[in-house]
């Protein structure tokens, strides 16, 4: 993306941002909540806890301190410990009068497949003429060269042509910053707060699909989908992996604001920006627990496939069929710093290609296009929709690129201008200042979503008041003159 230093951009305008508030409350272990009101199950036994958080499921065993309790997320199992304490109530399930077990509630969603091997998809419907298939490659810096623009104009290239698949290529550069910044990232760097910008991006892949008559399916291939890009895979339930693909990056959530300020009010920050990424994880029907992993250092997971299948425990492993995900980052459990740097560390949870199968979150792994065509069923038959996407996102690039050359350059320029002078020149000075800040607001307007929505606002916001202030001096002015004569 050529030279754009993020460090220069809080010069642009005067007024210091405050950032989005968001976060992770006390329930840093067990299944994700759901609003008390939405609790009809009489079927399962039910936890409410002190805090609001609602789980259902099956109370495995209990002692006079804890409840071992097992569950479902995403159609992946889980087994938790809670202490009694934390639980305001417990609602047991009804048990039939005629001695018939109760019929568990189906917790899938209706098109889930994290229970079926990985294996190749079944084909769509194709359009006339054979399946088509569009697609698009997300490389470069995230939030940046991938942004929502450039991905929004590829969509509907790919849905004027008809396409029945898109394959989104996700390779994001890793590297710190923009690219006059390239060192790469070290391994327990992490970038969870690009979560909100990956939003933004989402909504493309989810709910914009649906305001198409006939909306293609979307694949996700991940070669590296690292920091916000993590997030982008798992709006889509179907992704694939290459061989050397790594999911990730974002383990960095509860560090986000330090061990400073109110606990009350970080607890609240990590909250808010857990649930908004759990919502991605719902939307493309990816275990809660495992987002969870990834995100948070202390959180601790094991897996074990009793039936071939994946089951999670937050706990630490009990048994020899039993492995560790992630522990709780503490002390003796920290990674070391070889293990950092072999990839090796175990205090959040990066997605390798064969781990990501294991866990059902990959579909397969493939290694060029020809064989993911092949996985999901359209070698043969398969028409590629003539594709301007790299002009797209390379054009986007380069026009970031300028736009922040043209941002310092008439920031400098409506510095440099002097007020001074007779009525006259005071007039044209501001008319000309007045001029160079309405083009720093055109710019804004067309690229400003790389500084995130609330972030761009507010810049408008300086950039608006330093215009309204000229037009406040220059009435002043003239009422002066006027007086005078």
């Amino acid at each position: 993306m050529g030279k754009i230093n993020g460090r220069w951009l809080a010069t642009l305008t005067l007024a210091t941002l405050a950032s989005v508030a968001g976060t992770y409350g006390s329930a840093l272990a067990g299944a994700p909540a759901m609003p008390r009101a939405a609790i009809t199950m009489v079927d399962e036994d039910t936890l409410i806890f002190k805090d609001g958080k609602v789980v259902t499921g099956k109370i495995l065993k209990e002692d006079a301190t804890t409840i071992k309790f097992k569950g479902s997320v995403g159609g992946i199992e889980f087994e938790a410990d809670y202490k009694k304490d934390d639980i305001l109530e417990i609602k047991r399930a009804k048990v039939d009068p005629k001695g018939e077990k109760p019929k568990p509630a189906d917790t899938k969603p209706a098109d889930d497949k994290s229970k079926a091997p990985a294996a190749k998809e079944e084909p769509v419907a194709p359009s006339e003429g054979g399946v088509k298939y569009y697609t698009m490659e997300l490389s470069g810096h995230f939030g940046w060269d991938i942004s929502q623009t450039p991905i929004r104009d590829c969509m509907k290239e790919a849905v004027k042509g008809g396409a029945d698949y898109v394959i989104v290529i996700m390779n994001n550069d890793w590297s710190q910053g923009p690219k006059e910044l390239s060192e790469d990232r070290k391994p327990e760097d992490a970038a969870f707060d690009e979560l909100f910008r990956a939003e933004d991006m989402d909504d493309i892949f989810s709910t914009d699909l649906r305001s198409y008559d006939k909306p293609p399916k979307v694949v996700f291939w991940v070669k590296r989908a690292m920091g916000g890009g993590a997030f982008l895979p798992l709006v889509c339930p179907t992704m694939y992996f290459s061989s050397d693909g790594k999911l990730g990056g974002i383990g960095n959530l509860t560090k986000l604001f330090g061990g400073t300020g109110d606990e009350v009010v970080r607890q609240k920050q990590y909250s808010l920006r857990l649930k908004h990424a759990e919502g991605i994880a719902n939307t493309g029907g990816y275990s809660i627990q495992l987002l969870r992993a990834m995100a948070i250092p202390e959180f601790v997971l094991t897996v074990a496939y009793p039936n071939g299948d994946p089951v999670l425990y937050e706990r630490m492993p009990e048994g020899p069929g039993e492995f560790l995900l992630t522990d709780d980052g503490m002390e003796a459990n920290s990674d070391t710093a070889k293990a950092l740097e072999a990839g090796e560390g175990n205090d959040v949870l990066t997605l390798t290609a064969k781990l990501a199968q294991d866990l059902r979150v990959s579909k397969g792994t493939v290694d060029d296009i020809d064989q993911l065509k092949f996985e999901l069923g359209i070698s043969r038959s398969g028409v590629e929709v003539k594709s301007r996407a790299k002009q797209i996102m390379e054009g986007w690039s380069k026009g970031l690129e300028q736009a922040m050359r043209d941002l310092r350059r008439l920031r400098g320029e409506a510095n440099a201008i002097q007020l001074g002078g007779d009525f006259t020149q005071r007039t044209r000075a501001r008319g000309q200042k007045k001029q160079i800040l309405q083009k720093m607001q055109g710019i804004l307007k067309k690229y400003g979503e790389v500084f995130g929505e609330e972030r761009r606002l507010g810049m408008d916001s300086d950039l608006q008041r330093e215009i309204d202030l000229l037009d406040h001096d220059q009435t002043l002015d003239l009422q002066q003159q006027r007086r005078k004569k």
